[in-house]
């Protein structure tokens, strides 16, 4: 998982979480996860941090 803190994954479906912690998550639930993150940030207004979720988001959709 990121630097970020766990908490930052609050509000996501439990089932997701768990996929996220034990290895299994998929692309998708990665992206769920990116976006997820990213309304955090946008919410906190922190550009920078938009900015890098923005570029993982991209290389995480390239491949689907």
């Amino acid at each position: 998982m990121s630097e970020h803190s766990a908490e930052d994954l609050s509000g996501l479906d439990e089932a997701l979480i768990e996929r996220l912690h034990n290895g299994t998550a998929t692309r998708a639930d990665e992206i769920a996860k990116l976006q997820h993150l990213r309304r955090l940030a946008l919410e906190r207004d922190d550009v920078d941090r938009i900015e890098e979720l923005d570029m993982r988001l991209s290389v995480l959709r390239v491949g689907e």
